[in-house]
C-alpha cells in the first residue's frame, strides 16, 4: 500500500502490487530525482517480486533472474551511466556464497540480465540480517562505483566494484568495530563519502562514513 503527502498530511492508501503475502523487508529506489519514476522489490516465497512505477501509472512487473531463492530482504539501487541504466539489487539466497548481486540493464541496444554474481562472506565469518547497496554516478570521472555493506559476524563489512562486467567486488574491508544488530542501509553523498547506517547492540545508531582503507563510526546515539 503507498501514500504520498508532505509534512502530517497525507493522502489515502492505495494498493499498489496484487495481493500476496511478502515476508523480510521490502526495498524502494529512484533512477534520478528528475524523473517521475521509481521501483520497488520484495520477497515471495523466496522470488524477487520487482516492479517499476513511471508517471503514476499501473507498477509494470518485470522478472528478475537469480537461480536461488532469496532468504532475505533485498535492497535495490538504480544507477544511470553513459548510455545505459542499471537495476543493481542484493540479497542473501541459499547458495554456497550467499551473497548475490543481480544486474538488469536497458541501453541503447536493448536490455538484459547479467548472469548473477555471489559473493561469499568475509573469512570464518556468517552474514546476518541483509545486505545493502548504494552506488555512485560520476560521468565526468566516468566513476560507476556500486558499494555493498553487510554485517557478518556482528561487525559491519564494506566493498565495492567499479567494473561493468563481470562484476567484481574488492575483499571484504572491517568498517567498524562496533557490534552492529540491525541491517545496514547506505548512501553516497556527491563528494564520494559513504554514509552506512545501523543499529548497535547498545540500541543505539552508528553513521559509519567514510571511503575505502578509511571509515569513521560516529554513535549518533537513542532517542
Amino acid at each position: 500500500m503507498h501514500a504520498s503527502g508532505f509534512g502530517t498530511l497525507f493522502n489515502q492508501f492505495s494498493q499498489e502490487m496484487t495481493s500476496s503475502a511478502y515476508s523480510t523487508g521490502v526495498s524502494i529506489a529512484v533512477p534520478a530525482t528528475t524523473e517521475n519514476r521509481y521501483d520497488m522489490a520484495a520477497v515471495l516465497v523466496g522470488t524477487i517480486n520487482w516492479v517499476d512505477v513511471a508517471n503514476g501509472g499501473t507498477p509494470a512487473p518485470f522478472a528478475a533472474n537469480n537461480v536461488n531463492n532469496l532468504t532475505s530482504a533485498p535492497d535495490i539501487a538504480i544507477q544511470i551511466a553513459l548510455n545505459s541504466t542499471h537495476f543493481n539489487l542484493v540479497g542473501f539466497d541459499n547458495s554456497a556464497a550467499p551473497l548475490v548481486f543481480l544486474d538488469y540493464t536497458i541501453g541503447a541496444s536493448g536490455s538484459s540480465w547479467w548472469p548473477p554474481q555471489n559473493v561469499a562472506p568475509p573469512t570464518g565469518k556468517t552474514y546476518s540480517y541483509s545486505p545493502t547497496i548504494c552506488t555512485q554516478t560520476d560521468i565526468p570521472n566516468n566513476n560507476f562505483t556500486r558499494h555493498i555493506a553487510v554485517v557478518a559476524g556482528g561487525k559491519l563489512w564494506y566493498a565495492a566494484s567499479g567494473t561493468w562486467w563481470p562484476t567484481v567486488f574488492s575483499s571484504w574491508e572491517q568498517a567498524s568495530t562496533v557490534d552492529m544488530a540491525s541491517s545496514p542501509d547506505c548512501v553516497v553523498t556527491s563528494d564520494g563519502t559513504v554514509h552506512i547506517v545501523a543499529l548497535t547492540a547498545a540500541g543505539t545508531i552508528a553513521d559509519v562514513h567514510g571511503k575505502t582503507g578509511s571509515f569513521t563510526t560516529t554513535d549518533l546515539g537513542g532517542y
